[in-house]
């Protein structure tokens, strides 16, 4: 429950869903990636995206979703 709660702080903060939309769209995460010293090219970001965006299909995540990026095992 701590993790999931601390994930749901990450995922609704200002440093992650800056336009508070409640989804993290490609630019968002590609963002938050290169804080974390991860700099993606912004197609590779949308690929990872695209591997984790079940439900609508709009290139966005949503908490759920983000879960799924963070918790999955790439290669």
């Amino acid at each position: 429950m701590k993790l999931y709660n601390g994930l749901m702080v990450l995922f609704d903060s200002v440093q992650i869903d800056v336009d508070g939309s409640g989804v993290i769209n490609i630019s968002e995460l590609g963002d938050a990636l290169a804080v974390v010293g991860l700099k993606l090219p912004a197609y590779e970001v949308r690929d990872l995206i695209r591997q984790c965006d079940s439900k609508i299909k709009d290139d966005c995540l949503d908490f759920e979703e983000f879960k799924e990026v963070l918790t999955t095992d790439y290669d």
